[in-house]
């Protein structure tokens, strides 16, 4: 992919070729909410301002490890609001599920465990089609922007994001298009790993337990 730069003025989402009118529509709506639910976290009032401080925030969490105050900017049911907005078939053209393999270790044991869940991932969809075919297109910014999503499967970056701002024009309604949708997936992964995380070492919690219980029980016999 060639990076060119043209003019940015006035990138609507609106302007975007691959959807239709419809899923425009509703991407819009959806942008909307996201955008609103971004400037309530912030005293600020222009949508710039709102959106520096949100991707300065996520990458200080991040370079931190702390990813569950990054998730709970928003609460699942605000996040579900926000993605309400999107049809069954639109969503089907952002996401798609799988299963995700994590190494895990336990304290006291030797090895690591598979931890195995399901969640969602960025398809090769009409959205990853929109990055490449409009957003990519827009200026040389969002062109390595692009770039980068891809190299590192469509992975939230806020670190990538923060340090190249002054290039990135915030107004440009696709590229926030792009910033809500990659956060959201974030959460959603996030919390499917805290659940499964949660699930898996109260498991195994319960097999100490049991194995534990049994002993003392022969122990008695």
């Amino acid at each position: 992919m060639a990076c060119q730069q043209i003019d940015t003025s006035s990138i609507k989402l609106e302007s975007a070729t691959v959807f239709s009118d419809q899923e425009k529509t509703e991407l819009t709506e959806m942008l909307h909410k996201f955008d609103n639910a971004v400037c309530a976290l912030s005293s600020k009032s222009k949508i710039s301002d709102c959106y520096i401080e949100f991707i300065y925030s996520s990458a200080i969490e991040m370079d931190k490890g702390n990813l569950l105050p990054l998730v709970n900017n928003f609460t699942q049911e605000e996040r579900e609001e926000i993605l309400s907005s999107l049809s069954p078939s639109l969503r089907n053209e952002i996401w798609e599920s799988y299963t995700e393999k994590l190494s895990k270790r336990v304290e006291g044991s030797f090895g690591k465990f598979i931890l195995t869940f399901p969640t969602i991932k960025i398809k090769f969809g009409k959205y990853a089609e929109f990055l490449d075919t409009d957003l990519s297109k827009i200026s040389l910014a969002t062109c390595n922007y692009v770039e980068r999503l891809t190299m590192q499967g469509y992975r939230f970056n806020p670190f990538y994001l923060h340090n190249h701002f002054d290039e990135l024009d915030i107004n440009n309604e696709q590229l926030r298009l792009s910033i809500a949708i990659q956060y959201l997936n974030f959460c959603e992964r996030q919390t499917d790993i805290n659940k499964s995380t949660d699930e898996f070492y109260d498991g195994i919690k319960n097999a100490f337990k049991d194995r534990r219980r049994k002993q003392q029980e022969e122990v008695k016999q």
